[in-house]
């Protein structure tokens, strides 16, 4: 079999971007290559490795595992040559962790979460990603990332450790009539205008199914995709939100406030990674340290309100 590390780049570009022409821009190659790499390899493999999905190329589920062993391929393939490098350089090389976590929870508390880790382990180097729920799982499963923070679901295809639990907020801007209030409900929302989250996700078909239940049909004026996002709309008066307790944590916004939701689920949040990693093994000592800082950091920083 004769496979290369460019046509392995290629496939983890287009799993990534979901286009070749998306997947070129990243490896600064033409789309024409990008396409041609992956008609090799699949040709090497005898396999047809995506399915179009409304314009985009989505990995099919049957090559999941496919795609996991390859881009452990590639990083091997990688490390090797930087390995390689730095030994020429006389200098020890480092591990690469790498972490998927929701945006906001990238720009609220990685920062500080990775100095404390990279300080604890000196030879290792983090790799960030941030995205939303669903795409961190596909990193976590596919081995793209090591380990992932997201909202924790029973799926046994994830070794997972719950972190923080979490309730739903009304989040609006200061001086808005619900800073009188204690708590909102939907009642309290009728006349709102809402900034919501996540069209696609779990949490939104709750949060819809409340207001099907409460016979209440909300005015939707911006549809946003992550929470420091939706706070920071909000804090201009575009409207209410509503978000869980655990993604307010440690958002620096002095002009929002929030308050509770009674009348929706509360949600754990926590760490995910494969259970039958075995290259992870020895990452397992960073992940068990990422887990614990991050534990700590969730339970020492109060929740966004008065």
């Amino acid at each position: 079999m004769n496979i290369t590390a460019k046509q392995l780049r290629a496939l983890k570009a287009i799993s990534q971007a979901g286009t070749t022409s998306l997947a070129a821009e990243q490896l600064n190659l033409s789309q024409s290559g990008v396409s041609r790499m992956l008609a090799q390899l699949e040709k090497e493999l005898d396999l047809d490795l995506f399915e179009r999905d409304r314009g985009r190329l989505k990995i099919k589920p049957e090559s999941l595992n496919l795609l996991s062993n390859a881009l452990h391929v590639l990083e091997g393939m990688e490390q090797l040559q930087t390995q390689a490098s730095e030994i020429k350089r006389g200098r020890k090389a480092k591990q690469v962790f790498k972490i998927a976590m929701p945006y906001t929870f990238a720009k609220s508390l990685a920062p500080k979460l990775i100095k404390q880790l990279v300080a604890l382990f000196p030879d290792v180097s983090v790799e960030l990603f941030s995205s939303h729920y669903q795409s961190i799982e596909e990193s976590v499963y596919s081995g793209q990332a090591d380990v992932g923070f997201t909202r924790i679901s029973n799926h046994s295809k994830f070794r997972s450790t719950a972190l923080d639990s979490g309730i739903a907020m009304c989040v609006f801007p200061e001086g808005h009539e619900f800073e009188a209030f204690h708590s909102v409900n939907a009642d309290n929302l009728r006349d709102q205008k809402l900034v919501m989250i996540g069209r696609k996700s779990s949490t939104r078909h709750d949060v819809m199914n409340w207001f099907t239940r409460s016979n209440l049909f909300p005015e939707i004026v911006v549809e946003a995709h992550s929470v420091d996002v939706a706070c920071s709309l909000v804090a201009e008066g575009i409207g209410v939100s509503i978000a869980n307790s655990t993604m307010l944590k440690g958002m620096d916004n002095h002009k929002i406030r929030a308050l509770p939701i009674l009348d929706l689920p509360r949600y754990q949040y926590g760490v995910i990674q494969r259970p039958d990693d075995i290259a992870n093994e020895r990452k397992q000592p960073v992940i068990d340290a990422f887990s614990d800082l991050l534990q700590e950091m969730l339970t020492e920083l109060p929740v966004l309100g008065r």
